[in-house]
């Protein structure tokens, strides 16, 4: 949305926008420092916990901390501090240390002269998704690698047997 499109848009507007998004994403709102500020149901739901176990508790919560711990997670937050936004398929852990996996956007919330003030995470669980496909891979490799030991069987009695390639 650009600026004359936003001279547009009503408070109203902007409500629905945002009761849509809550109704479908999970949202959680950081501190430029990390902390949370809020977050919504479905957000609770995925992780497995209450809004007051959460607020004011620091996002590495829900990392394991040899990622909080890494100087990648210290530059993931100097840059959401600079204002650059960051949008990929992240592993987090949930209440009881459970991998949850969230393709998600990290927004950071700009005041009137562009500086950012905080940092808002929109997410969509994947983690069924990210199972069963972790699944289907394992049954295909599965059935590469019993391949691969018929074919050494064969090749081994005495009979030729064309390479596999792979």
């Amino acid at each position: 949305m650009n600026d004359a499109d936003m001279g547009t848009v009503t408070f109203s507007d902007l409500s629905a926008v945002y009761q849509a998004l809550d109704r479908v994403q999970a949202i959680i709102q950081l501190g430029l420092d990390g902390t949370v500020i809020t977050a919504n149901e479905n957000f609770l739901r995925i992780f497995g916990y209450e809004l007051e176990e959460i607020v004011g508790k620091h996002h590495r919560i829900f990392c394991e901390p040899s990622y909080a711990e890494s100087p990648e997670y210290a530059e993931f937050w100097q840059k959401l501090g600079r204002g650059e936004y960051h949008s990929a398929e992240f592993k987090r852990l949930g209440k009881g240390g459970e991998a949850i996996w969230l393709r998600a956007s990290y927004n950071p919330v700009l005041d009137q002269e562009g500086k950012p003030v905080k940092i808002v995470k929109f997410a969509t669980d994947v983690t069924a998704t990210r199972l069963r496909n972790a699944e289907y891979e394992g049954t295909v490799s599965y059935t590469h690698l019993r391949a691969h030991e018929t074919a050494y069987t064969i090749s081994y009695a005495g009979f030729w047997v064309k390479e596999w390639g792979g």
